[in-house]
Parts: C-alpha cells; structure tokens; sequence
C-alpha cells in the first residue's frame, strides 16, 4: 500500500474518506501506514510518519479521513517521544 494520503482521489484515501470512523479500518491502515523498515533513530521515523499525516490532514477535503490523519498524527508524535526517551537512555 502507499503510504501518501495527499491525494483524495487515491484508493486508500477514498476508503478512509468513508471509513475511518470505524476502528477496525482505522486501525488497520494506521498499522499498515506504521509497518516497513527504516533506517535511523526511530523517533525520527515516527516524526516523518507524522509530519506526512499532519500535512494531509491539512489538504482533504475528506472529513474522516482528515479526523484519522490527525488522531495518526497524535500517536506517532507520541511513539517519538516515548522512543526519544529510550534513546536518550541507551546513549548513557
């Protein structure tokens, strides 16, 4: 699956436009958004995951989709910081 929300008329964006309300669809495309690897601190994964929701959030026009990017956003930030912490620690 893509990761890019910024376009209303993707697949994805349109099912989300008329679905997000449901937590089991919620759910499962915030852990398919969530899932691949990276490489780097994984804050700074979550805060890149985050930034993109936050931006899409911003441009649909898409009501549910918009309520699920934000509340994505919200839990990846938090991911951040609570990996942020953990890093913090394993550096002393």
């Amino acid at each position: 699956m893509r990761k890019d929300f910024s376009d209303d008329r993707s697949t994805q964006s349109r099912i989300l436009g008329a679905y997000a309300d449901l937590r089991e669809v919620a759910g499962s495309f915030l852990g398919e958004y969530m899932s691949g690897s990276w490489s780097g601190p994984a804050s700074t994964h979550w805060r890149q995951l985050a930034a993109a929701l936050s931006e899409a959030a911003g441009k649909t026009k898409l009501p549910k989709l918009r309520a699920w990017a934000i509340q994505g956003a919200r839990t990846l930030e938090e991911m951040a910081i609570s990996d942020e912490e953990r890093e913090a620690e394993e550096r002393f």
